[in-house]
């Protein structure tokens, strides 16, 4: 126990919770009306003689024990508040980490089949963009590049593999097919009326 605790006019009570008396409106109230009764009952000697302006003087400063007391009790429960939101936010923080953790784990075998679903559906989508893009932008070809096209689009291999697109991209490669076609014969037809001509 500290000096200012020995000393003070007003003392909490064995085991008491500090935090709740000072969380509580009305505390210092309650202290200030335990010291003022002490203060009301001390009877002052007379300042006139030395022994009686030392027992005032000793009264005096049981008032600023008191005071001291009471701060440092305060104080500390001020820090602990500053503390408390720290604590909550670890705690929160420890929580949430956890149970996404948790969460994850179990998760596991459908988050490793979407995952490997994405990828299947993402590359039968690039096989139906590549035949897509053979037959695009055909003008200013010459007939060469326009067979290396066809040459690609007629390399697609349809079959059971490609599971659900079969059928779209079948259908994908049979358009780009004629288009090159017709675009292959008119680029021929062409380049023979230039050599013609020349």
């Amino acid at each position: 126990m500290t000096e200012e605790a020995e000393t003070s006019l007003v003392a909490m009570p064995e085991g008491a919770d500090v935090m709740a008396y000072f969380s509580k409106a009305g505390t210092a109230d309650l202290f200030l009306s335990m010291v003022r009764a002490k203060v009301d009952e001390f009877v002052a000697p007379s300042a006139a003689t030395a022994e009686g302006r030392a027992e005032i003087k000793r009264f005096a400063m049981k008032v600023v024990r008191s005071k001291t007391y009471l701060e440092e009790l305060g104080a500390e429960c001020a820090k602990t508040a500053k503390e408390l939101p720290k604590v909550i936010d670890a705690n929160r923080k420890k929580l949430r980490d956890t149970l996404d953790a948790w969460r994850d784990e179990i998760r596991a075998p459908v988050t490793a089949w979407e995952e490997a679903e994405e990828a299947r559906v993402e590359r039968h989508r690039q096989t139906l963009a590549h035949v897509e893009a053979m037959a695009m932008h055909m003008e200013g070809r010459s007939a060469e590049e326009l067979r290396d096209c066809l040459a690609a689009v007629n390399g697609t291999e349809i079959g059971p593999h490609l599971e659900e697109f079969e059928d779209e991209i079948a259908r994908v490669v049979e358009k780009s097919r004629d288009a090159l076609t017709l675009a292959i014969a008119a680029r021929e037809k062409h380049e023979a009326e230039q050599a013609e001509l020349e």
